[in-house]
Protein backbone atom coordinates (compact mmCIF):
# COMPACT_ATOMS: atom_id res chain seq x y z
CA UNK A 1 0.00 0.00 0.00
CA UNK A 2 1.66 3.84 -1.02
CA UNK A 3 0.11 6.93 0.25
CA UNK A 4 0.83 10.02 -1.04
CA UNK A 5 0.51 13.70 0.64
CA UNK A 6 -2.58 15.40 0.04
CA UNK A 7 -1.49 19.04 0.01
CA UNK A 8 1.58 20.34 -2.66
CA UNK A 9 4.00 22.98 -0.95
CA UNK A 10 2.05 25.43 -2.39
CA UNK A 11 -0.94 24.12 -0.24
CA UNK A 12 -3.22 23.25 -2.85
CA UNK A 13 -4.77 19.62 -2.72
CA UNK A 14 -3.94 16.66 -4.37
CA UNK A 15 -5.27 13.65 -4.92
CA UNK A 16 -4.39 11.21 -2.05
CA UNK A 17 -3.59 7.69 -2.93
CA UNK A 18 -5.17 5.23 -0.52
CA UNK A 19 -3.87 1.67 -2.67
CA UNK A 20 -1.36 1.30 -5.53
CA UNK A 21 -1.54 -2.26 -7.45
CA UNK A 22 0.57 -3.54 -10.05
CA UNK A 23 -1.32 -5.40 -12.72
CA UNK A 24 1.29 -5.78 -15.55
CA UNK A 25 5.46 -4.75 -15.61
CA UNK A 26 7.16 -6.00 -18.79
CA UNK A 27 10.74 -6.45 -19.71
CA UNK A 28 10.49 -3.57 -22.05
CA UNK A 29 9.68 -0.28 -19.63
CA UNK A 30 5.97 -0.33 -19.35
CA UNK A 31 4.10 -0.89 -16.04
CA UNK A 32 0.22 -0.88 -15.40
CA UNK A 33 -1.19 -0.30 -12.30
CA UNK A 34 -4.53 0.49 -10.69
CA UNK A 35 -4.83 2.94 -7.54
CA UNK A 36 -7.52 4.03 -5.66
CA UNK A 37 -7.79 7.72 -4.65
CA UNK A 38 -9.33 10.12 -2.81
CA UNK A 39 -10.36 13.31 -4.43
CA UNK A 40 -10.27 16.40 -2.26
CA UNK A 41 -13.54 16.71 -2.01
CA UNK A 42 -13.38 13.31 -0.43
CA UNK A 43 -14.84 11.10 -3.51
CA UNK A 44 -13.14 7.82 -3.60
CA UNK A 45 -11.88 6.07 -6.83
CA UNK A 46 -11.30 2.55 -7.15
CA UNK A 47 -9.71 2.30 -10.15
CA UNK A 48 -7.89 4.81 -11.88
CA UNK A 49 -5.55 3.47 -13.84
CA UNK A 50 -2.00 4.76 -14.65
CA UNK A 51 0.62 3.32 -17.56
CA UNK A 52 4.08 3.65 -16.59
CA UNK A 53 7.17 4.16 -19.03
CA UNK A 54 10.59 4.61 -19.14
CA UNK A 55 11.50 8.16 -19.32
CA UNK A 56 13.35 9.64 -22.25
CA UNK A 57 15.38 12.49 -23.63
CA UNK A 58 14.68 14.77 -26.83
CA UNK A 59 17.09 16.88 -28.71
CA UNK A 60 16.95 20.01 -31.40
CA UNK A 61 20.19 19.74 -32.16
CA UNK A 62 21.57 22.76 -34.40
CA UNK A 63 24.81 22.87 -36.60
CA UNK A 64 26.92 25.51 -36.69
CA UNK A 65 25.03 27.27 -39.74
CA UNK A 66 21.71 26.80 -38.17
CA UNK A 67 19.81 23.17 -39.28
CA UNK A 68 18.26 21.42 -37.86
CA UNK A 69 19.35 17.39 -37.27
CA UNK A 70 16.39 15.53 -37.84
CA UNK A 71 15.58 11.66 -37.88
CA UNK A 72 13.49 10.14 -40.76
CA UNK A 73 11.87 6.95 -39.34
CA UNK A 74 8.82 4.70 -38.76
CA UNK A 75 6.92 5.05 -35.50
CA UNK A 76 5.15 1.89 -34.47
CA UNK A 77 2.97 3.83 -32.13
CA UNK A 78 2.01 6.79 -35.11
CA UNK A 79 1.42 3.94 -37.56
CA UNK A 80 3.59 5.82 -40.03
CA UNK A 81 6.99 7.09 -41.28
CA UNK A 82 7.03 10.23 -39.65
CA UNK A 83 10.16 12.83 -39.00
CA UNK A 84 11.47 13.08 -35.81
CA UNK A 85 14.38 14.47 -32.95
CA UNK A 86 16.89 12.13 -31.89
CA UNK A 87 15.41 11.11 -29.12
CA UNK A 88 15.54 7.60 -26.27
CA UNK A 89 15.35 6.30 -23.02
CA UNK A 90 17.06 7.49 -20.06
CA UNK A 91 19.34 4.63 -18.60
CA UNK A 92 19.42 3.93 -15.35
CA UNK A 93 22.93 5.40 -14.52
CA UNK A 94 22.10 8.07 -16.81
CA UNK A 95 21.02 11.84 -16.17
CA UNK A 96 18.52 13.18 -18.95
CA UNK A 97 21.11 15.64 -20.08
CA UNK A 98 23.41 12.30 -20.68
CA UNK A 99 21.01 10.46 -22.10
CA UNK A 100 20.37 12.99 -24.83
CA UNK A 101 23.80 13.60 -25.81
CA UNK A 102 24.28 9.58 -26.14
CA UNK A 103 21.11 9.40 -28.68
CA UNK A 104 22.32 12.40 -30.95
CA UNK A 105 25.46 11.00 -31.27
CA UNK A 106 24.07 7.32 -31.42
CA UNK A 107 21.31 8.03 -33.95
CA UNK A 108 22.95 10.67 -35.87
CA UNK A 109 26.59 10.84 -35.50
CA UNK A 110 26.66 14.12 -34.42
CA UNK A 111 27.68 16.01 -30.99
CA UNK A 112 27.28 19.37 -29.73
CA UNK A 113 29.21 22.13 -27.86
CA UNK A 114 26.51 24.20 -26.29
CA UNK A 115 23.31 22.63 -24.62
CA UNK A 116 20.05 23.92 -22.76
CA UNK A 117 17.24 22.59 -20.63
CA UNK A 118 14.29 23.08 -22.56
CA UNK A 119 11.45 21.30 -19.80
CA UNK A 120 10.23 18.19 -18.49
CA UNK A 121 6.83 16.77 -19.48
CA UNK A 122 4.60 14.49 -18.42
CA UNK A 123 3.41 12.09 -21.38
CA UNK A 124 -0.21 11.73 -20.26
CA UNK A 125 -1.91 14.13 -17.80
CA UNK A 126 -4.22 11.43 -16.48
CA UNK A 127 -2.04 8.20 -16.60
CA UNK A 128 1.60 9.36 -16.95
CA UNK A 129 3.15 7.11 -18.69
CA UNK A 130 6.91 8.22 -18.28
CA UNK A 131 8.59 11.78 -18.77
CA UNK A 132 9.92 13.44 -21.60
CA UNK A 133 13.38 16.13 -20.92
CA UNK A 134 13.56 18.27 -23.97
CA UNK A 135 17.00 19.73 -24.95
CA UNK A 136 18.38 22.22 -27.45
CA UNK A 137 21.89 21.80 -28.72
CA UNK A 138 23.73 24.33 -30.39
CA UNK A 139 27.13 23.99 -32.66
CA UNK A 140 26.13 20.71 -33.50
CA UNK A 141 28.55 18.98 -36.24
CA UNK A 142 29.29 15.44 -37.38
CA UNK A 143 32.14 13.12 -35.25
CA UNK A 144 31.12 9.88 -36.99
CA UNK A 145 28.63 7.56 -38.32
CA UNK A 146 25.25 6.60 -36.84
CA UNK A 147 25.58 3.87 -34.61
CA UNK A 148 21.91 3.18 -32.86
CA UNK A 149 21.31 -0.11 -32.74
CA UNK A 150 17.10 0.60 -32.74
CA UNK A 151 14.63 -1.66 -34.17
CA UNK A 152 13.77 1.19 -36.61
CA UNK A 153 15.52 2.63 -39.55
CA UNK A 154 16.18 5.91 -39.55
CA UNK A 155 17.33 8.20 -41.75
CA UNK A 156 19.62 11.56 -40.74
CA UNK A 157 18.17 14.73 -42.33
CA UNK A 158 19.55 18.54 -42.23
CA UNK A 159 16.23 20.83 -42.07
CA UNK A 160 15.76 24.42 -41.89
CA UNK A 161 13.59 26.10 -39.21
CA UNK A 162 11.31 26.67 -41.67
CA UNK A 163 10.81 23.39 -43.23
CA UNK A 164 10.24 22.51 -39.80
CA UNK A 165 7.26 24.47 -39.29
CA UNK A 166 6.17 23.34 -42.60
CA UNK A 167 6.74 19.62 -40.84
CA UNK A 168 4.85 20.54 -38.19
CA UNK A 169 1.83 22.21 -39.67
CA UNK A 170 1.96 19.37 -42.39
CA UNK A 171 1.59 16.46 -39.34
CA UNK A 172 5.13 15.19 -40.82
CA UNK A 173 5.80 15.05 -37.21
CA UNK A 174 4.08 12.44 -35.40
CA UNK A 175 4.96 11.63 -32.02
CA UNK A 176 3.96 14.54 -29.10
CA UNK A 177 7.79 14.81 -27.55
CA UNK A 178 8.96 15.27 -30.98
CA UNK A 179 6.36 17.98 -31.72
CA UNK A 180 6.91 19.93 -28.74
CA UNK A 181 10.67 19.73 -28.92
CA UNK A 182 10.50 21.19 -32.43
CA UNK A 183 8.43 23.99 -31.24
CA UNK A 184 10.21 24.99 -28.32
CA UNK A 185 13.10 25.20 -30.57
CA UNK A 186 11.93 27.26 -33.04
CA UNK A 187 10.75 29.42 -30.63
CA UNK A 188 14.22 29.49 -28.66
CA UNK A 189 16.86 31.60 -30.47
CA UNK A 190 15.26 32.16 -33.30
CA UNK A 191 17.22 34.30 -35.77
CA UNK A 192 14.94 36.62 -38.38
CA UNK A 193 14.82 35.10 -41.76
CA UNK A 194 15.23 31.24 -40.64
Amino acid sequence: MTKSATTTATGRPVWEVIDRRTLLRTTRDVEVTVETVRLPDGRIIDDYYQVGADDSASVFAETEDGLVVTIGHYSHGARRHCIGLPAGRIGPEETAEDAARRELLEETGYAAAEWTFLGSFVRNGNQGGGTDHLFHARNAHRVGEPASGDLEEMEVGLMTRGELRDALQDNRIAVLAHALGVSLGLLRGEAPGR
